[in-house]
């Protein structure tokens, strides 16, 4: 499993991949390990703490390349050449830091007269300098490279890299030793450093917790989330990517094309061996995990037990988690005169124990990958109540089931479901036994048997894998005809790097998209030749056709063109032909046609 780090106080995203890893040693018996590739001279005080909480199994190792090589016998090792040496220019002492045991682990300069890092050195424990990252000066004609380089105790260069990310992927490949390996990804941060690596041994997947696209927006036309983009823009570079619910994965499809590569593995979440009594609930006690931030809008949380006094007065709620929000949160409860209901408190590495004895769950995020904390109310069989939105909670409460699903936003709804909850002990107790029952899908053995099918998808397909890099398409020609009809000429270039020829089975598809609203046309188009590096298509796009799917007369219909293979897809606007004849056709304000040159 791999993480950038493991922050003292952390979310739904490590717990799970320190879940999985242990799920996966002690449940599967497979060597899991979990990578980490921030600076850090160990982890011996954390893990003990997670330990202690349940929340790793002390069979699983938590590996870093600054720990990893603090302690390695890097004598043994023969020179290599380095990169010519650099100007760091006059240095000032920065920032140290120690490790557990008091002696110095690294140390930053800066750059005399600037706020830049010049050099960040780390130690051993005998205080000799094991790794050296220099950030040289600028120079004329182009600044000098980056240089991270790996020294012995007499300080010989054994190793030299030029960008932080060769480094850390150099690791990995000497960490597996040539053995068969899988990466999980659980961090979109270390996607960047995983995502290029390629070795014939090791496959890599990526776990997406949360939606691809920002803010909970339309998974079709909407901005794709933040650090997520480089995994979407080169899809072709994982062996698998992995949702957490079918309804994301299918809506990546629509977006991004139907491949062999996408999987769908729940996150596992392990429900108690028996359902806690029902009479020790307090059923006007409500429960909510989360962090309190923005995308949590726990503004709704506290607005919907506003409602729910008017009912119920005795009614509470206890949100547990930290956040950039904690004061406006807590101004809006007392602005409320809700702070007998209300109550925000703070980080609990125990706080999924207050599920046992609380009457519900509440659950207001705008968007979610899974939705954890309503697994995890269901596994201690306190009923959920949650605002239906992208993903999970669809996938999780089977609404008057094993907890009650209501419209994104909708404040009173929730409240009147709470009420329901609080004021109706029969239904409250039926609610709890099936929200236990059904957290079983969410437990190790089913969890841990898609994650086999998946794996066993993913290895056998690593030898006959179809990559290919550099893919562009050209538009050849646009001609528009009076009856409004379009016809597009265009050329598919790629680089074949391995497996079967991406000619022999790609097809091109025409998606027409309404851009406020509407449905999205797809239509093949037509392949006049193919060629080992490439394919020449046409397509005819009728107006009455594209027309049809637009909200209103006004809506513009955006028009693209997607090159599917078995496991890859990539999609480009269609523009006007350019650049060859030196000129680009366009449009003016009063429906005339022109052209102008290009640069």
């Amino acid at each position: 499993m791999a993480l950038w780090g493991i922050p003292d106080e952390f979310g739904g995203m490590t717990a799970t991949s320190l879940y999985r890893a242990s799920m996966f040693m002690d449940g599967a018996g497979a060597d899991a390990a979990i990578v980490t590739f921030e600076p850090k001279p160990g982890y011996a005080a954390q893990l003990e703490a997670l330990r202690r909480q349940g929340k790793i199994s002390g069979n699983v190792q938590v590996l870093n390349p600054f720990i990893h090589y603090r302690t390695a016998d890097l004598d043994r090792r023969p020179p290599v050449t380095s990169t010519d040496s650099h100007d760091l220019g006059s240095l000032v002492g920065g920032e140290e830091s120690i490790d557990d045991d008091g002696r110095l682990f690294s140390r930053t300069s800066m750059g005399s007269g600037t706020d830049t890092v010049a050099l960040n050195e780390y130690f051993r424990a005998d205080g000799t300098v094991y790794l050296r990252d220099e950030f040289p000066l600028a120079a004329t004609g182009g600044g000098p490279k980056r240089s991270m380089s790996l020294l012995s105790t007499d300080g010989t260069v054994v190793g030299n890299w030029t960008a932080a990310g060769a480094f850390y992927r150099s690791w990995l490949v000497e960490l597996s030793a040539g053995n068969s390996s899988a990466i999980i990804v659980d961090s979109a941060f270390a996607s960047k450093v995983i995502g290029p690596l390629r070795e014939p041994h090791i496959v890599k997947l990526m776990v997406l917790h949360n939606p691809h696209v920002a803010g909970g927006g339309d998974p079709l036309r909407g901005k794709l989330a933040q650090g997520q983009q480089s995994i979407h823009a080169d899809i072709n570079q994982w062996d698998g990517i992995v949702f957490l619910t079918d309804e994301q994965r299918l809506d990546y499809e629509k977006r991004f094309g139907t491949l062999s590569t996408l999987h769908t593995v729940s996150n596992p979440k392990k429900r108690l061996d028996r359902t806690p009594p029902f009479a020790h609930r307090v059923l006007t006690r409500g429960v909510l995990l989360g962090r309190l931030a923005p995308q949590k809008n726990l503004t709704h949380a506290i607005r919907v037990m506003e409602k729910v006094i008017q009912k119920v007065p005795e009614a509470t709620l206890e949100i547990y988690g930290r956040g950039p929000q904690e004061q406006e949160l807590r101004s809006l409860i007392a602005e409320l005169g809700l702070n007998d209901t209300v109550y925000l408190k703070g980080h609990d590495p125990y706080a999924a124990d207050e599920f046992k004895t609380a009457g519900f769950s509440l659950l207001t995020s705008r968007n979610e990958g899974q939705g954890l904390t309503l697994m995890e109310s269901q596994g201690h069989g306190c009923p959920p109540v949650s605002y239906d939105i992208r993903y999970g909670p669809s996938s999780v409460i089977e609404d008057g089931v094993n907890g009650f699903l209501v419209a994104p936003g909708d404040i009173e709804g929730a409240a009147s479901r709470i009420v329901q909850l609080c004021t109706d002990p029969a239904t409250a107790e039926r609610i709890s036994s099936n929200a236990w029952q059904s957290a079983v899908q969410y437990g190790d053995e089913a969890v841990l048997a898609q994650w086999a099918t998946a794996l066993a998808a993913t290895w056998s397909r690593r030898e006959t894998r179809t990559r290919v890099t550099g893919v562009q398409m050209t538009v050849e020609s646009l001609a528009l005809s009076s009856d409004g009809t379009v016809d597009l000429s265009l050329f598919f270039s790629w680089k074949q790097l391995s497996g079967p020829s991406l000619s022999n089975n790609v097809k091109i598809e025409m998606l027409a998209q309404p851009r406020i609203d509407g449905e999205l046309f797809v239509f093949p188009a037509h392949s006049e030749s193919r060629g080992s590096q490439g394919v020449l298509a046409s397509v005819r796009l009728d107006p009455n056709f594209i027309g049809q799917g637009a909200a209103t007369d006004e809506d513009f219909v955006d028009i693209s063109c997607r090159i599917v293979g078995t496991d890859m897809a990539k999609t480009f606007r269609v523009g006007y032909p350019s650049g060859k004849c030196g000129l680009v056709a366009f449009e003016t304000v009063n429906g005339d046609a022109s052209v102008r040159a290009t640069a």
